[in-house]
């Protein structure tokens, strides 16, 4: 089971749509490929080459997660957010991660 989080772009800016790719990547897709998949993906072996993160991996680990992939995903779904290249966005408040505040919705008591 993975938590989800929905992402919209704040803006229709180009960069914002970029944005909020990676972060849908980022925090969404990459648990979910290497346990569908049996790998990891491309687009983050770019992102820890890029941010200098070193993964440590044993003669038999590749092995091991291509041959255990999942039969069955759930996920739990707490919020949406909003990713932008602008770092002055309001963020929510959350128990898992703090993320960009969508404007466009009421939030629970909890800030969600």
């Amino acid at each position: 089971m993975i938590a989800r989080f929905t992402t919209y772009p704040a803006t229709c800016h180009p960069d914002d749509v970029l944005q909020m790719i990676l972060d849908d990547q980022y925090s969404n897709w990459f648990y979910l490929d290497v346990l569908a998949r049996g790998a990891y993906p491309a687009y983050m072996r770019r992102y820890f080459e890029k941010e200098n993160i070193h993964i440590k991996m044993e003669a038999v680990d590749d092995e091991i997660l291509n041959n255990n992939t999942i039969d069955f995903t759930a996920f739990s779904y707490y919020f949406s957010q909003v990713s932008t290249v602008n770092q002055g966005w309001e963020k929510t408040s959350g128990n898992l991660i703090m993320a960009n505040k969508n404007p466009h919705l009421e939030s629970s008591e909890w800030g969600w």
